[in-house]
This record gives C-alpha cells, structure tokens and sequence, in this order.
C-alpha cells in the first residue's frame, strides 16, 4: 500500500510523530534534501514571502504568501527563498502516515501545491494544530483529531463532491418523494416523470448518486431502517409490514433476513 494523492481518504492510517513549528528563514538559507530526501511527511503553510523549489537544477515549483505545500515521504528537493534578498516564513507540521503495523506508508507522489488560503480559513487550522503541539497540556487524540480533519479537507474528492451535489439537485424530488413516503410503490417511470427525465438517464443518475443502489434498493433499505424502529413498538410484524408496503409479514422478514443477515426482532 502507497500513499497517493487520491486515495488519502481511503486508506486505514494511523498518524504519528507530530510535530508543528513556526519557520523564519534568512535570505541564504537553503534546505537540501536532495540525498536522502525527507523522512517525514511535511504540510506547509507559506506567511510571508516565496520559496522555490528544485531537484537536481530543475524548478518544481514556487510557493507564495498563503499558498499551502505538501510534501511527501521520501520527496528528494533543494528549497530556497524566491527572492534572494527577502526573508520568509511559514507554519510546518510533519507526521508520520503509518500502516495498523506500524510501518510508514511510502508515497511515489511529488511535491504540490495543494491549496492557496485566500479566506485564511486553512491558516485557522494551522495555528490551532501549532498550538496543541506546543501547548504542554496537549491531548494527543484531540491533536490527530484536528490534522486529520484538515487532511481530509485538502485530500477529499471535491470534485467529486460537487459533481454529486449536481446529480442530487437533478434527482432531489425522487429522492425526497421515496424518502418521506417509502410505503408508496413508485415505478422508475413515475420517478423519472418527477425529474424530468428519460428512465434511463434517471436510473443512471440515482446509481451515480447513491453508490450502485437502484430506487428499488434504495426505497427498501429506507423501509427496512423504518422497520427496525417499529418492531420495538407495540405493533405486530403484519402491522409494521403494511405501514410500510410489503405484502405481509412473511414477505418483510424474509427480505430483511436476505439484506441484512439477521432476523427481525425487538432488541432488549
């Protein structure tokens, strides 16, 4: 298992070996990685100023004043001010990305830029995450916490986030028509009417939206969720089954059985 950039969010991680500092580099400064290149994982928060970065004579990139740099294990850089004549400063965390063994999870990655803090709201995280690790009380949960939080910020899929906030906006009256009224059995064809759609296009978008399922499975996960709340009332499992639009009793058992692997019943 490797780190990439995509598949951050995905994998089962533990973070390790936090450390945050605040960075003030004199105009000659240079930092030379080059060799054996780094040893930890580094987000960087650039204040003030520019650095550039290298390998080998050939630029990779420059950072500027509230652009956001991660670099990952093992990367192989020379940096250096932008401006041979200015000092710059910035905000670092390094940490270790480790597998449930405790072994680093190496990356191939290169450096990037990841985000460019023009609200100051990543800045925010950044400052709050420097003050845990240097206040002496620090809860280390609560530390993780917070750089996982802001990981998960800059290596979530916001693309496709949003194309699904698109899919959802074309299909929200079927989504809504099935979720407050699961009982009713609605055709694709009646669902599709709603959106404006072809039944086709409209199955296509719902699976997109809802991971593979069809309105089918869609509206029976939300009947079988409804189930498990009114078993433990004084209704009888016929009761509930009509409440909710299967055929009988028989009929929500066994499909319950068959999604979940276990029968229904009160819990104690």
């Amino acid at each position: 298992m490797k780190f990439t950039y995509n598949n951050f969010c995905s994998i089962d991680c533990n973070i390790t070996d936090i450390v945050a500092f605040h960075s003030i580099w004199k105009e000659d400064n240079q930092y030379n990685y080059e060799l054996q290149g780094r040893n930890k994982y580094l987000i960087f928060y650039q204040l003030e100023n520019g650095r550039n970065y290298f390998r080998r004579g050939e630029h990779i990139c420059t950072i500027n004043k509230h652009d956001i740099l991660f670099l990952p294990h093992g990367t192989r850089y020379t940096s250096s001010a932008a401006n041979g004549d200015e000092c710059t400063s910035g905000i670092g965390i390094s940490f270790n990305i480790r597998d449930q063994d405790g072994n680093v999870i190496e990356s191939d990655e290169d450096i990037k830029i990841i985000c460019h803090d023009s609200d100051s709201r990543f800045y925010n995280m950044f400052k709050k995450i420097l003050f845990s690790v240097l206040h002496p009380s620090t809860n280390s949960l609560k530390l993780k916490a917070e750089l996982f939080d802001m990981l998960d910020k800059f290596f979530s899929d916001e693309s496709h986030s949003e194309g699904r906030d698109k899919i959802y906006d074309s299909i929200a009256e079927a989504i809504s028509t099935i979720e407050s009224s699961p009982e009713e059995n609605h055709s694709n064809k009646e669902l599709a009417d709603m959106c404006f759609l072809s039944e086709s296009t409209f199955v296509r978008k719902f699976k997109q939206y809802s991971g593979g399922k069809s309105p089918l499975q869609y509206r029976n996960q939300i009947r079988l969720m409804r189930a498990e709340e009114l078993v433990n009332t004084s209704k009888t499992i016929d009761e509930i089954a009509s409440l909710l639009g299967f055929y009988d009793g028989s009929h929500l058992c066994r499909l319950y059985k068959k999604m979940t692997g276990h029968t229904l019943k009160k819990k104690l």
